[in-house]
């Protein structure tokens, strides 16, 4: 029973992994591309964030998405591209629990964007609950988060 089950987080593991190698493509236009390292450290870290946020991710996980929408960002370079993912997953995870699931990952994920192109940049990106509150106040985002909810009706 074991052994099937550790076969079974394995494959899982190595899918993930597949997954991450795979965004080298589209990212890689851009100057950004994930060694077999980067992506297995990336992943080990998602599964700390989840652990801190107490949430549970069934699937590929949501890194590959970030790296599509952020990849073209003019602040992610080849030095600094791992840090950010980790430190954008942390958020995404973070944000995911402040607005108690109430939208989808897409949308955050684009709140994300624009919030790192426009507002982040100026102030580093956030690294925790404290240093984003500096940056935008909680009733910043859940305004923002309304408005963007409110024009998708």
């Amino acid at each position: 029973m074991y052994a099937n089950k550790d076969w079974m987080v394995l494959f899982q593991q190595q899918n993930q992994l597949g997954k991450l190698m795979e965004t080298n493509q589209a990212a890689g236009k851009y100057g950004l591309i994930l060694s077999e390292q980067d992506a297995a450290l990336i992943l080990e870290e998602r599964k700390e964030s989840l652990r801190k946020q107490e949430r549970v991710e069934f699937g590929g996980g949501i890194v590959p998405k970030i790296i599509y929408e952020f990849c073209d960002s003019r602040y992610i370079c080849q030095d600094n591209y791992v840090e950010t993912l980790i430190r954008l997953q942390d958020i995404f995870y973070l944000f995911k629990n402040e607005m108690r699931d109430e939208i989808t990952d897409d949308e955050l994920l684009h709140f994300m964007k624009e919030q790192f192109e426009d507002i982040w940049r100026a102030h580093a990106l956030p690294t925790s609950r404290r240093q984003f509150g500096r940056a935008m106040t909680g009733t910043e985002v859940r305004e923002a988060m309304g408005n963007m909810s409110n024009s998708m009706k």
